[in-house]
């Protein structure tokens, strides 16, 4: 029943996809960072066309490499006498018991200026999506509120970052491009050179297995040496790496969690 299906659906659509010069609208998965690439192309002149890109990059709030100078951070503020910690305990005691009482909906007993201004029943919410991560770290905070231990600490805050580091935020970036065709298998853009920099966007389609069309991403720096304007950023550290954006395939991305 599936083959037949897949059958017809490539017999519905192929005189459409096999009879396309130009890429039209579709998806694509970039292969370097995992980032979607939606596009929608029109012909606005023999040869030419313009396209719409829509770039949706998931980037993690953390990474592993970054945990060594977080320690070494905390480790300098704990052992700052000028810091008090007794804040954070005040801070945390009305939510741990909250969550202690078995968070309950009448949360008029938890109510003071030491919440600073937390929603308790936005904070339930999430951790009733996040029930076992928010439990440990609260637990690890109450024994540091308890015994003072660097450790209980070091537990509470890396808790946060190993989240950080399966939480992604999304970048969207829209974008817009005039491409020309070189041959019959690739369009190019057609766009001059742009600012300071002088950069070149290299940008291209290429047709794949004469059905579909896959996206590479590129520029180039031709003045490296200048500055970008209102900065003291240098043109020649700009990015130039290639992205390709495939049709088919997938990169794996380590969102447990969107914000």
């Amino acid at each position: 029943m599936l083959a037949k299906a897949l059958s017809l659906a490539v017999m519905i659509c192929a005189p459409s996809i096999l009879s396309a010069d130009m890429p039209w609208r579709g998806t694509l998965i970039g292969q370097t960072d995992g980032d979607i690439l939606q596009y929608s192309c029109t012909s606005v002149d023999d040869g030419v066309m313009n396209c719409d890109f829509i770039q949706i990059l998931l980037s993690n709030k953390a990474t592993e490499e970054e945990w060594p100078e977080e320690l070494e951070g905390l480790q300098n503020e704990f052992n700052d006498p000028n810091i008090d910690h007794g804040l954070l305990c005040s801070q945390v005691e009305p939510l741990l018991r909250f969550m202690a009482d078995g968070m309950p909906y009448d949360t008029s007993a938890y109510q003071n200026d030491e919440l600073n201004g937390e929603d308790l029943n936005e904070f339930a919410e999430r951790v009733r999506n996040d029930r076992e991560h928010t439990f440990a770290s609260f637990d690890a905070i109450r024994r540091f509120c308890e015994d003072g231990e660097f450790e209980d600490l070091v537990t509470f805050v890396r808790l946060g970052h190993e989240r950080d580091m399966n939480t992604c935020e999304p970048y969207i970036n829209e974008y817009s491009l005039r491409f020309v065709q070189s041959t019959e298998d690739q369009w190019v853009v057609s766009e001059p050179p742009m600012g300071a920099c002088g950069l070149i966007n290299t940008s291209r389609w290429i047709r794949d297995h004469a059905l579909f069309w896959r996206h590479v991403a590129a520029k180039v720096i031709t003045n490296p040496e200048a500055t970008i304007l209102d900065s003291e950023l240098a043109c020649g550290l700009l990015d130039e790496s290639i992205t390709n954006y495939d049709w088919s395939g997938s990169v794996r991305v380590n969102c447990e969690f969107i914000e």
